[in-house]
């Protein structure tokens, strides 16, 4: 938690390497936690730009970034977005659906929190419910995502009742 210096950091990085992407996702997401979301935005911007088709979690960032900036309709888009392609990722293996263990219970969990997000919340808790058969990290790492999720939106009780299903888990 220390996003000063993480932000330095993240400078320096861009600065050996100007086209990398997770570098620029990174940096945002340390401007997003500390509420300098115009900023943030445009490192969101610009590693979605690097690399427009496989960057669901970044357009999820991006769209938290813009409901705090009171732009619903773009931030509505992204969440759209960050699900076609999670989507994506869970169909190019069809057997990811059919057998626990080769699910990508990070994607799944990715999709699960962007289905929420996005007020779809029969869809993002049916992909909660199989959380079970996760590991404990992956769980522990959901867990993670939603409490950031609720530290911007503390109002949003499926999330909160998501949260407390995942943490009876661990």
């Amino acid at each position: 938690k220390e996003y000063s210096q993480a932000i330095k950091s993240y400078l320096k990085a861009i600065e050996l390497n100007p086209n990398l992407k997770q570098a620029f996702a990174s940096r945002g997401e340390a401007y997003r936690l500390t509420e300098r979301y115009e900023e943030a935005l445009k490192d969101f911007d610009r590693s979605i730009e690097l690399d427009p088709e496989d960057n669901d979690w970044v357009r999820y960032l991006r769209a938290l970034t813009l409901t705090k900036l009171d732009r619903p309709t773009e931030a509505q888009a992204d969440l759209q977005r960050a699900i076609a392609l999670s989507q994506a990722k869970q169909a190019k293996d069809p057997m990811v659906s059919d057998r626990p263990e080769v699910i990508d219970w990070q994607n799944n969990f990715n999709l699960a929190l962007y289905y929420l997000a996005a007020g779809r919340f029969e869809e993002g808790g049916g992909l909660y419910d199989r959380s079970s058969e996760a590991s404990i990290d992956s769980i522990e790492d959901a867990i993670r995502d939603l409490d950031d999720y609720l530290t911007l939106f503390p109002d949003r009780l499926q999330a909160r009742e998501v949260r407390d299903r995942l943490s009876a888990l661990v």
